[in-house]
């Protein structure tokens, strides 16, 4: 026995499948010089661990946000460049 709306889907699926899917691009030319800000969060997260651990242990207050510890303003994600039309790789820069 079939669920009603697995085979409902699957009628719509097969009779929309000749309609191919737009290309989106992005309006304005903008991008970050890093591709993930994982491993400066990864850093700064443990940073964090550890100051609240000493800070307990020597029976001060802990830190209640990361920015008490460490500037995110310096991860390598930060900040954003706007590159012209006119630069080579701007079909690279412009999908999505």
């Amino acid at each position: 026995m079939q669920c009603k709306c697995l085979t409902s889907l699957r009628i719509i699926v097969s009779i929309n499948s000749y309609i191919a899917m737009s290309r989106s691009k992005r309006k304005t030319p903008m991008s970050t010089f890093a591709s993930s800000q994982k491993q400066d969060k990864r850093k700064a997260n443990r940073v964090f661990r550890h100051r609240a651990k000493q800070a307990i242990c020597i029976g001060h207050e802990p830190p209640h946000k990361l920015r008490e510890v460490s500037n995110v303003y310096s991860f390598a994600g930060d900040g954003k460049t706007y590159w012209g039309f006119d630069y080579d790789g701007i079909e690279r820069i412009m999908r999505k």
